[in-house]
């Protein structure tokens, strides 16, 4: 599963490649070189969430530089939520493209009378919100079945010492 999801990843290299200008050649060779050049086939042929996390995370950048609707919107809420569900750093990678996609809805107006400016946002951001939320909701459930707290991470409550040897226990 996960070398196929690699070789999704190429071709999805390749169309971040054609979105930022490159021609098809140029697009087929960066995703090529993603895929045999960098440890990112190497990572394919064990059990990781890293290409999955990487599908994430060039599927977001897709969706961002795309249109705005409400579709598009939601699916990058969604692919947020999956990302935290992935690998807990994942919402952190996909900080900037959020900054950039809420600032793409986002607008000053000056009003002509007053000379003021009056700031606007498209309400469809909030179908980023909503598309996220499920997924969030997950989370603090799992973490609850986990830790015994919705916001305390599994990562963060530290290691047994229980299969250590008595001498290192002291």
């Amino acid at each position: 599963f996960t070398t196929i999801v690699a070789f999704i990843n190429m071709f999805l290299v390749m169309a971040v490649a054609k979105r930022l200008g490159a021609k098809s050649g140029a697009a087929l060779l960066s995703g090529l070189i993603f895929l045999f050049a960098t440890n990112a086939f190497a990572y394919a042929l064990t059990l990781t969430q890293h290409h999955l996390s990487i599908t994430v995370l060039l599927l977001s950048f897709l969706i961002v530089t795309g249109r705005l609707g409400v579709i598009q919107a939601f699916a990058f809420g969604a692919l947020v939520g999956i990302g935290a569900l992935l690998d807990i750093p994942n919402p952190m990678l996909l900080a900037p493209l959020g900054i950039y996609y809420a600032l793409r809805h986002i607008s000053l107006i000056r009003q002509s009378e007053s000379g003021k400016l009056k700031l606007a946002f498209n309400l469809r951001i909030i179908a980023v919100l909503i598309g996220i939320l499920p997924f969030i909701a997950f989370f603090g459930w799992y973490n609850h079945q986990t830790t015994g707290s919705y916001t305390l991470i599994g990562q963060n409550i530290g290691r047994s010492n229980y299969f250590d040897s008595a001498e290192k226990q002291r």
